[in-house]
């Protein structure tokens, strides 16, 4: 049961989401990749190395 505000939290982001314009919801999307291709840059660099090897 210490999970549910976890649940309720993503529910509730979910809700905010769905109601926003689709062009906002390009606008974050574009903002928050780079971002996150900083942070997960060994996710990355892991995945581009699979497809080569999938080559």
């Amino acid at each position: 049961m210490n999970n549910e505000w976890q649940y309720h939290l993503v529910k509730g982001i979910s809700w905010l989401v769905c109601r926003l314009p689709y062009k906002l919801i390009l606008l974050i999307g574009a903002c928050l990749g780079p971002v996150y291709g900083l942070i997960a840059k060994k996710q990355k660099l892991r995945g581009i190395n699979n497809i080569k090897i999938g080559m």
